[in-house]
């Protein structure tokens, strides 16, 4: 598999993961991602109409990159999929960046309500990043569904 992506396009290929695991895209979701790119300062701009230039140029090439790697791909990231794509982006992301990934991905998955499908890709997420729970996972989420209001 021939996939590179920066840190940015990392962070965008989770969130496309994320938005399409349960089948739909809604705006909400899409929101969510712009805003989150903003407050984790993924991209420089320095207006507004610059960041959504900005963002729908990383969306376009992390998708046209996505679709290129799995060409047979449907709307939503098989098993075998996201065994290849989470180490990727993993390695794209510094390690200190882990978990500030992790809550990013929560607070898109939770932005229009979480899917079990969603479920299913933080599970992993928080297993193979190594990501230490505090507190009980239902919990973590409800957080995450209050800053997406706070924070955003």
């Amino acid at each position: 598999m021939n996939l590179e992506l920066n840190s940015a396009q990392a962070f965008m290929a989770l969130g496309i993961a994320i938005i399409s695991a349960d089948g739909r895209c809604t705006s909400e979701e899409t929101e969510t991602l712009l805003k989150l790119f903003k407050t984790f300062k993924l991209m420089t701009c320095s207006s507004e109409e610059e960041c959504e230039q900005n963002w729908e140029s990383i969306f376009n090439t992390t998708f046209d990159k996505l679709k290129k790697a799995f060409p047979k791909r449907q709307m939503s990231f098989s098993e075998a999929h996201l065994d290849i794509l989470l180490p990727i982006v993993e390695r794209s992301v510094p390690a200190e960046s882990h978990e500030a990934l992790f809550h990013f991905a929560v607070a898109i998955a939770v932005s229009d309500g979480l899917d079990a499908r969603e479920k299913v890709i933080l599970d992993r997420l928080q297993k193979d990043f190594k990501i230490q729970l505090t507190d009980d996972y239902q919990v973590l989420l409800e957080t995450a569904n209050v800053a997406v209001g706070r924070v955003c």
